[in-house]
């Protein structure tokens, strides 16, 4: 029989660890329908007010290093850059430009998001996510 495909090995690991509660987040439960209605209803209110993004403009730089610094709270680091590695070099950025941009907003570096691209491409996601901090060998 031939052998499973890591993909198919880490979906099926994936979704057999996944439960309910936490794909619902603790602040999910707090608002009600709604309000989480009313929510929806004044984005897309707002949808025709939004006005033209300049993102070369330095100033944006603040609000994506906040956006960042939130998500780093509630996600682990090596996550948060690796994804935003792995990105920007889809869109064939260079290494350096990734490095720099990854910096400035409180990242790992592009050689650290190397190393782990490296391991989540190459080996296995559960590798990947495994904190393995103060295991004895």
């Amino acid at each position: 029989m031939p052998r499973v495909n890591k993909r198919l090995r880490h979906i099926v690991a994936f979704n057999t660890r996944r439960s309910n509660e936490t794909l619902v987040s603790k602040r999910c439960e707090d608002y009600s329908y709604e309000q989480q209605k009313e929510e929806c209803t004044t984005l897309f209110t707002l949808d025709g007010q939004i006005d033209h993004i300049d993102f070369q403009n330095d100033s944006i730089m603040n609000d994506i290093f906040d956006l960042f610094s939130y998500c780093n709270i509630q996600i682990n680091t090596r996550f948060l850059s690796t994804l935003v590695y792995m990105s920007l070099r889809r869109f064939s950025h260079t290494r350096r430009v990734v490095d720099s941009f990854l910096t400035t907003i409180g990242g790992l570096t592009a050689k650290t998001c190397q190393k782990w691209t490296n391991l989540l491409v190459n080996n296995d996601f559960d590798e990947f996510i495994e904190d393995g901090r103060g295991e004895l060998n």
